[in-house]
């Protein structure tokens, strides 16, 4: 049994699954382009500062081209 304490709220599990969806890109980039993750990093923060994005938006982006089979690094 789990104590009230433990459990997750419906905002911070939401949250998680955001950013997930991040860093199982990060992962996979890191793996097609044979480059550190932390290089990957620095890519998509780039991109997310240059584009004036949130994290919110990046990943909304990430789900987007991931349909059409691109990568937004």
């Amino acid at each position: 049994m789990v104590e009230a304490g433990l459990r997750k709220s419906d905002s911070q599990r939401k949250l998680f699954g955001r950013r997930k969806i991040i860093i199982d890109e990060i992962e996979t980039l890191a793996k097609v382009h044979a480059v550190l993750e932390l290089e990957i990093v620095g890519r998509l923060d780039s991109h997310r500062a240059a584009n004036r994005m949130s994290i919110t938006k990046v990943q909304n982006e990430i789900k987007k081209k991931k349909g059409t089979g691109g990568s937004i690094v």
